[in-house]
């Protein structure tokens, strides 16, 4: 028996989870049995109800420093400024409830790290800023101009802004939410902030939550342990680590693709100077940095079992999100037209990943990965459409594709497709203490350094206590 998602299902209250629209009890719903059959519908019958946009953040200072690289210099008075010309929204972040909310964890730990030139690592830079800034002008174009979701103010009760506890990813919030609206001062519907919600590292489900799940702590360990099967790269690594003149005591390790590829492409969307022999590498830096990445969200076991329980772990609650804020809308529990999640490209290749949609590639900054909810004015049937990169994407699998031919999937069908897939936040709890076989790191075997691109030690992280 199917269930269909229409509550948080991951606290006691559902209004914790969402702080968004209030659900007294969980509720199991069933699906139709029957698909929808015949043509697709007419464009002009179809009303758009809720957009879901979910979004990596704009360009940004490097993860770390790379002390045998050249450093290159990050000057904050030029970075950090804000995009000549553009007004953004003074912005309140808040709790899944509702209250005030510190800085996060990893946010405090990247403060203790000062770049040359004064910027920190991982903040949202000026052409980060207006990347976001156009991207929510294309949205204006498309909900606001043409497709009239949404009107041209701003307004708290059509648009729930989440993301990651992250300045890069809330200022990422903020400017697009700016290009999507402009600060219109004359107007006195204009907000004097907008809020934006995010939950702690801990609670975090907008991204693989490497650092408090337990058994994705696991699986980076054994992802690592495993690197040797990733074809050519450790051949690779040690003729680069060579040329660079890579010192492994000094270093405390190994070069890690993940970091060098973060590093690069920092520098490229900045214009800053990059080793000659970096660019010439930089195929070979990118593939071996990708086959990692999916290694560490869909497992090292490519069996499809097992690659569905790790994006269980990795994208679970995120699609769960997904299909109950479009059966909130179905049942008339979810009042948001737009649904805006900022936050990172492990989300984003996760999500890529449950869909099939992942083609190689990493996500770029700025990406944008949208789930459109439409009505059939004469049916009230509902489907669901998946946007890429502003692009309507096919999704193998799915029913209603093999009865429409077309980019249009029945709610129902779309649901069936992917349900299995979605976890409340409760049960992935549970499921990250439980000990999966192909999660498991093989005892006596150290691992390599490539995981540390994503985690600092829980010890760093979590408060000392007194």
């Amino acid at each position: 028996m199917l269930r269909l998602f229409v509550t948080a299902g991951c606290t006691a209250t559902a209004t914790v989870f969402y702080a968004k629209y209030e659900l007294h009890e969980a509720q199991a719903l069933q699906p139709s049995n029957i698909s929808i059959k015949g043509p697709p519908p007419e464009l002009s019958d179809l009303k758009l109800r809720n957009v879901q946009v979910f979004m990596r953040h704009g360009a940004r200072t490097p993860i770390k420093v790379l002390p045998y690289l050249q450093q290159a210099s990050w000057p904050v008075e030029h970075l950090m400024a804000d995009p000549p010309g553009l007004d953004k929204f003074a912005y309140r972040v808040r709790d899944l409830r509702g209250d005030s909310l510190p800085m996060g964890l990893y946010e405090t730990s990247q403060r203790n790290v000062i770049f040359q030139g004064g910027c920190f690592p991982g903040q949202l830079t000026s052409p980060g800023k207006q990347q976001l800034y156009d991207l929510g002008q294309r949205l204006r174009k498309e909900y606001v101009d043409e497709k009239k979701l949404i009107p041209g103010i701003y307004n708290a009760n059509d648009i729930y802004i989440r993301s990651t506890n992250i300045t890069r990813t809330i200022e990422s919030a903020v400017w697009l939410v700016s290009g999507l609206f402009g600060i219109q001062k004359s107007d006195s519907r204009t907000p004097n902030s907008i809020e934006i919600f995010a939950t702690t590292d801990e609670e975090e489900i907008l991204y693989p939550n490497f650092m408090f799940c337990n058994d994705l702590g696991r699986l980076m360990k054994r992802v690592s342990q495993h690197i040797h099967e990733i074809a050519g790269l450790l051949e690779d690594r040690e003729i680069l680590e060579k040329a660079l003149q890579f010192d492994h005591v000094n270093n405390k390790g190994r070069m890690n693709f993940l970091e060098l590829r973060d590093e690069v492409t920092s520098r490229v969307a900045h214009g800053l100077p990059i080793e000659p022999i970096l660019e010439e590498w930089f195929d070979k830096i990118d593939h071996y940095a990708v086959e990692f990445l999916v290694r560490m969200i869909s497992g090292t076991d490519k069996t499809a079992d097992s690659q569905q329980d790790i994006l269980k772990l990795t994208a679970g609650p995120v699609f769960e999100l997904i299909l109950n804020n479009m059966y909130g809308v179905l049942h008339r529990k979810n009042r948001f037209k737009l649904e805006v999640y900022s936050c990172h490209d492990t989300t984003m290749i996760a999500l890529l990943l449950v869909l099939s949609l992942f083609n190689g590639k990493w996500p770029p900054y700025a990406a944008d990965l949208r789930f459109e909810l439409l009505e059939d004015g004469k049916t009230g049937h509902l489907y669901v459409q998946v946007k890429y990169l502003g692009a309507a994407q096919s999704l193998t699998g799915v029913e209603g594709e093999t009865a429409f031919g077309s980019k249009l999937y029945p709610l129902d069908d779309f649901s069936r497709r992917f349900a299995e897939l979605a976890v409340s936040q409760r049960h992935h709890r549970d499921l990250c203490d439980q000990r999966r076989p192909h999660a498991q790191p093989i005892e006596g075997r150290g691992g390599d350094d490539e995981a540390s691109y994503f985690t600092m030690s829980k010890a760093q992280a979590l408060p000392q206590q007194k």
